[in-house]
């Protein structure tokens, strides 16, 4: 949108913004683990504590959540095949 509204043709604007997503994301992988490590803890915590309770199996699948989003950023966000 910017490039429009800056003047570029629409082939150019079009190349610009392709040539943008095809860039990777950069971010600290170790930093990402560790928070949701840390966010997978606490969950397990709940989990561990609301045993035998309603909340149990909410705790469960956000323990599960957790634990599946760490993998995904272990892979790099490669699908498995």
């Amino acid at each position: 949108h910017q490039t429009l509204s800056a003047g570029y043709p629409p082939d150019k604007a079009n190349a610009l913004c392709k040539l943008v997503d095809s860039q990777p994301t950069a971010f600290d992988v170790e930093k990402v683990l560790n928070e949701l490590k840390h966010k997978e803890s606490e969950a397990l915590r709940r989990y561990s504590e609301s045993k035998g309770t309603a909340y149990a199996f909410s705790d469960k699948c956000s323990w599960d959540n957790w634990a599946k989003a760490i993998e995904i950023v272990k892979r790099g966000g490669v699908d498995e095949k």
